[in-house]
């Protein structure tokens, strides 16, 4: 009799102890997913990145500030190759241009995207080739409110995001502005 009233007591427990312990789950659950991850104030998700096959890539994902004050996304960081920075796309006299920026800012409880067309990381000088599902490591780095490790799934597939210049052929783009000038970047 005895065992049964503490299996029943331990049983009626269990609940409250997976709810004690719910509020670390879900990080610890995100970044154990490619193309998740997060800290107490970001959030990353639906992360992949896709490659030209010539020694070139680039990377995106979903941020999300869970924080009521201003973050900044100030660098990105991978051992997969020479050289990741945070890039972003804009026109000039109607030529698309490719150029580093130094900082992203998400407002508070704001979101943002590393998308095709837009901001994204570029991946220069890979260490081994970038192979469809290939999962690559990616830190970033977003000062005061910490840094999110994650990895990055290779999906040349992925079809671009719908809205405007998402979708663009980045193949005739003049990346002059650039240190990887000359660098082949079609396909992300």
């Amino acid at each position: 009799m005895k065992t049964l009233i503490t299996a029943a007591s331990v049983a009626a427990l269990l609940p409250l102890a997976a709810f004690a312990q719910s509020t670390e789950a879900p990080a610890a659950a995100a970044k154990a997913l490619p193309g998740f991850g997060a800290n107490s104030d970001i959030s990353v998700s639906d992360g992949y990145a896709r490659t030209t096959g010539k020694g070139s890539g680039s990377g995106y994902a979903h941020l999300q500030n869970r924080s009521d004050r201003e973050c900044h996304l100030n660098g990105v960081t991978s051992t997969a190759a020479a050289r990741t920075e945070l890039h972003t796309n804009r026109e000039d006299d109607g030529v698309m241009k490719m150029e580093k920026v130094e900082q992203i800012t998400l407002a508070p409880g704001g979101e943002d995207g590393l998308t095709r067309g837009g901001n994204h990381v570029m991946f220069t000088g890979f260490h081994q080739k970038f192979v469809e599902g290939d999962q690559i490591p990616l830190t970033l780095d977003f000062g005061d409110c910490g840094t999110v490790a994650i990895t990055l799934p290779v999906d040349n597939r992925r079809a671009p995001e719908a809205s405007g210049a998402a979708g663009m052929d980045h193949s005739a783009m003049d990346h002059s502005g650039t240190e990887q000038s000359g660098t082949e970047h079609s396909g992300h």
